[in-house]
C-alpha cells in the first residue's frame, strides 16, 4: 500500500517517489547522504517529485522566511538555482520544472 492508494507498478518512466522532500536530510558533515520521512512515498513520474523538491531547494518562500527558517546567509538567487536543478536533472530548460509545480503568482514574483 502506497500513501497515495494500493500498491502497483507504475507506469513506463515511474518510480518509487518520496513524495515529501524537505530540508529533513541525514548529514554527513556538508554532505547530505540520506532521506527521510517516507510516509509519503508512491509510485510516480520522476519530475513531479523534483517540482516538490524545489518547493525548498529553490526555494518558493520569501525572503525573509529564506533567512530566518531555511538559514540563508542572504535572499537566493532562485532564477539560478531553477537552472542548476534543470541542468543536473539534464533538462536544456527551466520549463518543465516550471510545468510540473503548481506556477502562481506566488511563485512567478520570486523570480523578479
Amino acid at each position: 500500500m502506497w500513501a497515495t492508494g494500493p500498491a502497483g507498478t507504475g507506469g513506463p518512466g515511474d518510480l518509487v517517489c518520496h513524495g515529501d522532500y524537505g530540508p529533513w536530510l541525514v548529514w554527513d558533515g556538508v554532505r547530505p547522504v540520506g532521506l527521510i520521512d517516507w510516509e509519503y512515498a508512491h509510485v510516480g513520474r520522476p519530475l513531479l517529485d523534483v517540482a516538490h523538491a524545489l518547493e525548498y531547494v529553490v526555494p518558493f518562500r520569501d525572503d525573509a522566511e529564506c533567512l530566518r527558517w531555511l538559514g540563508h546567509p542572504a535572499p537566493p538567487d532562485r532564477l539560478c538555482r531553477l537552472g542548476l536543478c534543470a541542468t543536473a536533472y539534464g533538462l536544456t530548460s527551466t520549463d518543465v520544472l516550471r510545468e510540473q509545480i503548481n506556477w502562481t503568482e506566488r511563485h512567478r514574483h520570486l523570480f523578479d
